[in-house]
């Protein structure tokens, strides 16, 4: 699932107005969209935004309360999602058209709310880290991998929880990354039947993300076992001696294994919000553009002041300009 195009009209934080996220070549939706504008111009609001039509039409969790969508001094606020569908998503769920808009009303003064397309309610609603299935979702921008929790091999996964959690803005939703990680060097790593997934996935992500080191091996420590690391000097490091680059690479790579982001096969759309926090502004570039070969049917919708991201997006929207 992408999206073609969204239109706002009395939502906090954004100007009444239609935004075309389509790649002006093929007229298809775009595979990176790079959101910009000066501090406070509504970059994160535009995120937001989305994941609170999406999560009217077809939940994970709670969907965002009016409040937090309509502009102060407006009764109700209005998005349009013009959503785009992959042929396996529309062959699922016996569609037609490739695309599928949405109409979404938020305000006290809304009584009947329209009611969504029933099959986009349930696709927006399925959440399934295979890769068949197109998902959202949000790396919120005071995202940080929590570090130093134990690793409670016992304890289910949890893929209810994981599910209520992809969209809001909590690092809780990061802790099942370790345990993912270990599973996977203990040969725990396998499909909803049992079967043994192939073998290195989040070696091979995490190594296309971050150039100083490589995932090897798991180390015991304090009664818990964790991944290792090395370096090109074969020098060993344990999880908690990683730079911020190095854990941002970790949280984004295990991520798009764990939610079946990488090698995607009906794409899934992927919010990021300021992507170069933790990379720097010269390596940002280079950190999106290995992210987007990590899937390549996913839409990536970022949110930044880089300019040298905003120079390489198949569309740009530029927020406070006119």
């Amino acid at each position: 699932m992408r999206i073609r195009k969204v239109s706002f009209d009395g939502v906090r934080g954004l100007p009444d107005k239609e935004f075309d996220l389509t790649d002006s070549k093929t007229g298809w939706a775009a595979r990176l969209v790079v959101v910009t504008g000066a501090q406070s111009s509504g970059k994160t609001s535009f995120l937001d935004a989305i994941v609170a039509a999406k999560e009217h039409v077809g939940s994970y969790g709670s969907p965002p309360g009016s409040a937090s969508v309509v502009r102060a001094g407006e009764e109700a606020a209005k998005i349009r999602v013009e959503w785009e569908l992959s042929q396996l998503e529309r062959d699922r769920y016996g569609l037609v058209e490739p695309t599928v808009v949405a109409e979404t009303l938020f305000g006290d003064a809304v009584v009947a709310p329209p009611d969504p397309n029933p099959a986009l309610a349930a696709l927006l609603s399925e959440y399934d880290p295979d890769p068949e299935f197109g998902k959202v979702e949000y790396f919120h921008a005071s995202r940080r991998l929590p570090v130093g929790a134990s690793v409670d091999l016992t304890k289910a996964a949890g893929t209810q929880a994981d599910k209520m959690m992809r969209l809001e803005k909590s690092d809780a939703k990061y802790t099942g990354l370790v345990r993912f990680v270990v599973e996977a060097g203990l040969g725990l790593d396998v499909d909803p039947s049992g079967n043994p997934r192939p073998p290195g996935r989040t070696k091979r992500a995490f190594e296309a993300l971050c150039s100083s080191k490589r995932l090897g091996g798991l180390y015991s420590a304090e009664g818990t076992v964790l991944p290792g690391f090395f370096d090109s000097q074969g020098n060993a490091y344990g999880l908690g001696q990683l730079s911020d680059s190095e854990l941002e690479a970790f949280l984004f790579s295990v991520s798009f294994v764990r939610s079946g982001l990488a090698g995607a096969r009906s794409g899934s759309l992927v919010l990021i919000d300021t992507p170069e926090k933790h990379v720097g502004t010269e390596d940002a570039v280079r950190f999106i553009e290995a992210l987007s070969r990590l899937g390549e049917e996913n839409q990536l919708v970022v949110a930044t002041r880089s300019r040298e991201l905003a120079a390489a997006a198949t569309r740009l929207i530029t927020l406070g300009a006119g």
